[in-house]
């Protein structure tokens, strides 16, 4: 008995009664079977040290034996949680840059779209130019069919429909709440001033407005801006 005893620790021998009963019945039935007797069962009934010092020293193994499966426990615990956490900051990183992926593919594709819709709409507008500027020279042009309207007929047709467009901008401009707002006619309208010459008292011509506008700044005196006036604007004095 004391053979099998020595096997197990206190703490076995306290905890786990069966594995004890089957290793003494495993010994001591062999031993015994040589004697004619047969044993179904053994079984400690009690267990208690002779001596109360062992007892201690078995009772702090039993107690030091408690406190390192705990520690194993408590850091397995701690390494799980670790674990965990590191599966959530990789799961979120990957939410965040799946997420940005699609808010970038959705940028792209609104930035395509867009451009789509622009260019489209230039070559309907481009379109719808042509076939007016078309129609216009073949009702100026006095021609039998289009195919006999002249280039000439076609260049006056695009310049009217130019100057109608200005014109239309002009009166939008006019109705505008801008109070320092200048209309220039052509080079043709402003004469040799438009081309960088001097105006009467030596102003540079081509940006007369810009050059009153810079006077004005630094000298403080008012200058008058004359009046130029054709068919299609009107310039006021500031």
């Amino acid at each position: 008995m004391r053979a099998v005893l020595g096997r197990f620790s206190y703490d076995q021998v306290i905890s786990d009664r069966n594995g004890l009963n089957e290793q003494l019945n495993s010994v001591i039935g062999n031993t015994i079977a040589n004697w004619g007797v047969h044993c179904t069962r053994f079984e400690v009934q009690s267990f208690q040290p002779a001596n109360r010092e062992v007892e201690r020293q078995l009772e702090l193994q039993m107690e030091a034996e408690r406190n390192r499966r705990k520690q194993l426990l408590d850091t397995q615990a701690q390494i799980n949680i670790a674990e965990g956490q590191k599966q959530r900051v990789i799961l979120e990183s990957e939410g965040h840059l799946e997420a940005k992926s699609n808010e970038a593919d959705a940028k792209y594709k609104t930035v395509v779209r867009e451009a789509e819709a622009r260019q489209q709409q230039s070559i309907m507008e481009a379109s719808a130019l042509a076939e007016q500027v078309s129609k216009l020279a073949f009702s100026i042009s006095g021609a039998v069919d289009e195919a006999h309207v002249q280039s000439s007929d076609q260049r006056r047709a695009l310049d009217a429909l130019v100057e109608l467009r200005r014109l239309e901008q002009l009166k939008a401009i006019a109705k505008g709440t801008g109070t320092s707002t200048y209309f220039f006619g052509d080079s043709s309208i402003l004469g040799s001033n438009a081309l960088g010459s001097t105006n009467g008292g030596g102003v540079p011509g081509a940006y007369f407005l810009d050059y009153v506008e810079k006077t004005k700044a630094t000298s403080g005196d008012k200058i008058s801006v004359p009046r130029i006036t054709d068919s299609a604007t009107h310039l006021s004095p500031s």
